[in-house]
């Protein structure tokens, strides 16, 4: 399966995200990181089955 790595900014924007959903319900931010990680999964498993949202090829 192809890897990936998310940039350090990435990275500070899932956390924030994690964070600021666990302050609104415990064990809300696990659920927002698994839903990252599922996602993240199926893109690499199904790339042509993605449609592109924005730039040049949007709506591709």
């Amino acid at each position: 399966m192809t890897k990936y790595r998310f940039t350090s900014a990435a990275l500070f924007e899932l956390k924030e995200g994690a964070l600021y959903y666990e302050q609104k319900e415990n064990g809300l931010g696990i659920i927002f990181l698994d839903e990252i990680d599922a996602t993240v999964e199926r893109i690499l498993r199904f790339p042509h089955c993605i449609r592109c949202q924005f730039g040049p090829h949007a709506g591709l």
